[in-house]
């Protein structure tokens, strides 16, 4: 009965792939919870792809903090620090509160970090997953030998019809930025994570690594930097720290590869698809970005003494 099925129909149980595009569907209309409830359902069955790993990470990261515009609203940040002014004139005083940030949402006390529950501990479980199943290869380069022999099995599947040599180059080409493109995203996410739960080396090690490809898009490029300056920071290496803020490293905030020259065609679609962010986060623009950078570089000459430098540094 099953001769006369086409080969890719066998086995059409397809309610892990549809769980999975539900997941996705799910996470990017904002809804996290559920979105890991699919995840892991999927994982279940399918549990050596390293993009499910990372999509049920970024379901941790975004219960733990859904979005950072609160971050650069300064006017709602001051009512949030400043608690209360008291007295006037010289005898003026400010009460600061006791944490910059209110965003402390994630708690695990008597929990295992291996119970499936979106948060960040768990989170960093499955990047961990992520990073060890991810291909060995760095930079999208792939050579086209190589390429040949990764679609061999699949030319067998198109009714014999020939691929072409020019179509599985840039079908490899466009897997391999695919790959690199989920490895940066996968390191970038690690470093986050690694910091937000106070592991400093590991977070200033994912960091590095990050920054140690040379085609790294912008917005990676600034992430990689102000990461490895703050684990420097709090790890107290203020000189090292202030290595990687220098406003030379910020040019663009692009968060995604250019496509091949030579498929020009579909690069206008790409890139009208890509440049609209599914959620708008911060910073938006190049100077905004400089602006960060600027105010990392205050608090690090400000925890070395040096004040003025500091106080120059803000005012611009």
């Amino acid at each position: 009965p099953l001769s006369s099925q086409p080969l890719y129909t066998l086995g059409g149980n397809k309610h892990y792939e549809l769980m999975y595009s539900l997941g996705v569907s799910l996470l990017y209309a904002g809804k996290a919870a559920k979105a890991f409830d699919c995840f892991t359902e999927v994982a279940q069955k399918k549990n050596n792809n390293p993009k499910l790993w990372l999509r049920m990470a970024e379901c941790c990261i975004y219960s733990h903090k859904y979005s950072n515009e609160v971050d650069f609203n300064i006017p709602k940040r001051r009512k949030d620090l400043v608690q209360k002014i008291i007295g006037s004139g010289i005898h003026k005083k400010i009460i600061l509160a006791t944490a910059l940030s209110k965003d402390i949402r994630y708690h695990s006390e008597g929990l295992s970090y291996a119970i499936p529950q979106p948060t960040l501990e768990f989170g960093y479980l499955c990047l961990k997953n992520a990073l060890l199943l991810l291909p060995s290869n760095n930079e999208p380069n792939v050579p086209v030998t190589t390429v040949v022999n990764s679609v061999s099995s699949l030319s067998t599947l198109t009714s014999g019809h020939n691929l072409g040599i020019q179509h599985i180059t840039l079908m490899s080409r466009a897997t391999a930025i695919e790959s690199f493109n989920l490895k940066i995203s996968i390191l970038a996410a690690s470093a986050y994570v690694s910091l937000c739960l106070g592991d400093y080396i590991l977070s200033l090690e994912h960091a590095k690594t990050l920054l140690s490809f040379n085609k790294l898009p912008g917005a990676y490029k600034m992430l990689g930097n102000l990461y490895a300056a703050e684990s420097l920071i709090f790890m107290d290496k203020i000189n090292e720290a202030l290595e990687y803020l220098k406003l030379e490293n910020l040019q663009d905030l692009n968060t995604f590869i250019s496509v091949p020259e030579n498929q020009e065609k579909d690069k206008e679609k790409m890139e009208d698809i890509m440049v609209k962010p599914i959620k708008a986060w911060y910073p938006k623009t190049v100077s905004s970005g400089t602006a960060v950078v600027r105010y990392n570089l205050a608090v690090a000459y400000a925890i070395r003494g040096e004040l003025d430098k500091s106080g120059e540094t803000l005012k611009q």
